[in-house]
């Protein structure tokens, strides 16, 4: 995820499998608030933007979800 911590409205974020497989993206904040929900189906490799202009400043959560596990990055968006 880049940049980090966030000075614009944008949050970029790369994802890549070896095989393609079914994913979710879940951004949250601190309290485990859900923001941002999105279902892939057979993704192998994706690049994404996250529009983050309506978050307050603070501290967030992106988190990949397949079967075989789950990957969490922390992200800051400072205004």
């Amino acid at each position: 995820i880049f940049p980090n911590p966030v000075v614009s409205d944008k949050l970029q974020y790369q994802i890549q499998f070896e095989q393609p497989t079914d994913a979710n993206i879940t951004v949250f904040d601190e309290n485990g608030r859900v923001l941002h929900f999105a279902p892939f189906k057979k993704i192998g490799q994706h690049a994404g933007v996250l529009n983050v202009n309506g978050y307050s400043a603070g501290n967030y959560f992106l988190r990949v979800s397949t079967e075989a596990g789950t990957r969490t990055k922390a992200f800051s968006v400072v205004k």
